[in-house]
């Protein structure tokens, strides 16, 4: 398993829609692209998140695609534009794993 661990900045005033955005992107790299899921998380800094997404293996996540979905397209198009900034924190391998999967 590969994860990658991404930092974003949002919009003053657009995070309720940044995240609404997320979840609609999320759920189509996770429908169409082969992930294996995403969570955001909140930081202290307003406006700032943290997500932390599985991939089968660094090959899947690095495979060129597009979405084949328009509502996930749009879906893109609205994170793009609530968004100042996304960086990539750390590429990483998964050694061991003991997380659960839990329903919210």
């Amino acid at each position: 398993m590969f994860v990658v661990i991404y930092e974003f900045k949002a919009k003053p005033g657009l995070e309720n829609e940044f995240i609404d955005a997320w979840y609609e992107v999320t759920r189509g790299i996770y429908t169409e692209m082969g992930s294996l899921g995403s969570r955001l998380h909140s930081t202290e800094t307003a406006g700032k998140f943290i997500a932390y997404a599985q991939w089968p293996d660094r090959n899947v996540w690095q495979k060129e695609t597009r979405f084949s979905n328009q509502s996930f397209v749009d879906a893109s198009e609205k994170m793009k534009k609530t968004m100042e900034s996304i960086k990539i924190l750390h590429e990483l391998d998964v050694l061991s794993d003991y997380l659960h999967d839990v329903k919210y």
